[in-house]
């Protein structure tokens, strides 16, 4: 079984994934070929500054990104789906400017039931487009 993705880049393009699933891992491999991480930010300048930059170092590792946000206490979600867990980069530069909530994908489902969302599947390219 051979497993395809293509994430649009900068360019422009696109950028192929090919990965080789053998039949005995094929259900393990399918579970863990993505990852879910989940944000939060206090101010609209923080996720602003902190989504251009993570769209130019590594928009093309990220496959979704949601943005939410809970009118009561005002703060911003961003949900993000992830091609390989490996990448300690990704999350390493975004806890300089927000926090870390989760890991796991019940976080998001959760989100997305009790905050309003702002911008649906595709949140850095939406906002490095219009705000860079």
């Amino acid at each position: 079984m051979l497993l395809i993705e293509v994430i649009p880049n900068l360019d422009q393009g696109c950028i192929i994934y090919f990965s080789l699933i053998n039949d005995e891992n094929s259900s393990k491999a399918r579970k863990n070929i993505f990852f879910h991480y989940t944000f939060e930010y206090s101010s609209i300048d923080d996720l602003l500054d902190c989504c251009i930059t993570l769209f130019e170092k590594f928009g093309f590792k990220i496959c979704k990104s949601s943005l939410h946000k809970n009118k009561n206490s005002k703060k911003y979600y961003l949900t993000l789906t992830v091609i390989e867990d490996k990448n300690k980069e990704i999350i390493s530069f975004l806890k300089e400017f927000s926090m870390f909530l989760s890991k796991e994908r019940y976080i998001q489902y959760y989100i997305n039931e009790h905050f309003e969302l702002i911008i649906k599947n595709n949140a850095l390219e939406v906002l490095y487009n219009n705000f860079k």
